[in-house]
């Protein structure tokens, strides 16, 4: 990359100029295309054209086959700097994401054979920061010099990938393919930021207090409780991890994976189209997705090892399902812990 060159003059040279208000450069070493796209949650065989997706906007990732490996880009995108893509898009070698947006947030990811070396924001370089040391001098010194810091990011992510952007073309026929989401690592829950938090403080307070056999059966009551109103407690899938529920250890949730992987990709495909992509109210098939979507995450908590993060979340999970109506919440919580307690003693 040529020294002294501005963003926009870089991305304009590669055929990138689109990425200018906001993008993701992704550079991969020692892996195949597929396995990148496959990372990515990318629909491959629904390719679209660079118009398509500018014009739409919908969430989509292009590759380039470059050197001795590839960059994949997204427009106004954000999925490799995500852990669960960098790491399997990695796992034959290494890859580093460079991420900016119009808020001026920059952020570098590094991973290499599918473990993760580090992801910051570009602003407080210090001796906290998770990068790798051997990128930090020339980050720093950019920095100090006030420049932008995706150029500088992108060419630290060159030197960790060991990818060169020299000579990058991108032509305008390149095919994007749209993105299905990967599901990431379950959230660990904090208490004090439940959506019951702010009006129900104690319900927090009383769920952490209860024996961990009735905190595993209010996360199993709190899941099925969630499936039965979206009509996914018939489904074969979920109905052989409900079968273990009451049995006394963890259910497994891997029966119903293929459920959550359905219900978030449906939210991907209506995304596309859905007035609430313009912050404008979500379409019946939006909401009703919506609700499956906290439905199978109430299944997926409950069958935590740890009896007190699977009622917590799972018992969150289900808040709209009762309106948001945090009293009416507490009721049920109250009457479901006791009876427990009371079949435990």
């Amino acid at each position: 990359m040529e020294d002294g060159i501005d963003l926009d003059t870089w991305l304009d040279d590669a055929g990138l100029g689109y990425l200018g208000v906001a993008g993701c450069l992704t550079l991969v070493s020692g892996t195949d295309e597929r396995l990148v796209l496959e990372a990515f949650g990318a629909q491959l065989d629904e390719p679209l054209s660079l118009d398509d997706v500018i014009e739409t906007m919908v969430r989509a990732v292009g590759v380039v086959l470059w050197g001795d490996g590839l960059i994949a880009f997204e427009i106004n995108g954000f999925e490799g700097t995500r852990p669960e893509v960098l790491q399997q898009a990695s796992q034959d070698g290494r890859a580093a994401s460079i991420y900016w947006n119009v808020e001026g947030v920059v952020r570098l990811t590094c991973a290499g054979k599918g473990r993760m070396r580090g992801s910051e924001e570009l602003l407080v370089l210090d001796d906290s920061c998770s990068l790798p040391k051997e990128l930090l001098p020339d980050l720093v010194a950019a920095f100090d010099r006030e420049e932008d810091m995706v150029l500088p990011g992108l060419r630290a992510a060159e030197r960790f990938a060991a990818l060169s952007t020299d000579g990058l073309v991108v032509d305008d026929d390149v095919a994007m393919y749209p993105l299905l989401t990967v599901l990431p690592d379950l959230e660990a829950v904090d208490s004090e930021h439940l959506g019951f938090s702010e009006e129900a403080p104690s319900l927090a307070v009383r769920i952490l207090a209860a024996s961990p056999g009735a905190q595993r059966a209010l996360a199993e009551w709190a899941a099925y409780q969630a499936l039965l109103r979206v009509e996914l407690d018939d489904d074969p899938r979920v109905e052989a991890v409900l079968r273990s529920f009451g049995l006394g250890p963890a259910a497994t949730f891997g029966p119903a994976a293929g459920v959550l992987l359905e219900v978030r990709n449906r939210i991907d495909v209506l995304g596309r189209t859905d007035p609430s992509r313009h912050g404008g109210a979500a379409s019946p098939e939006m909401a009703a997705a919506w609700m499956k979507d906290r439905a199978v995450q109430a299944l997926r908590y409950a069958t935590l090892d740890d009896t007190a993060t699977a009622a917590l979340g799972a018992t969150d999970a289900l808040l709209p399902f009762v309106g948001d109506d945090v009293a009416a919440l507490s009721v049920l919580v109250t009457e479901v812990l006791a009876e427990a307690e009371a079949d435990l003693a």
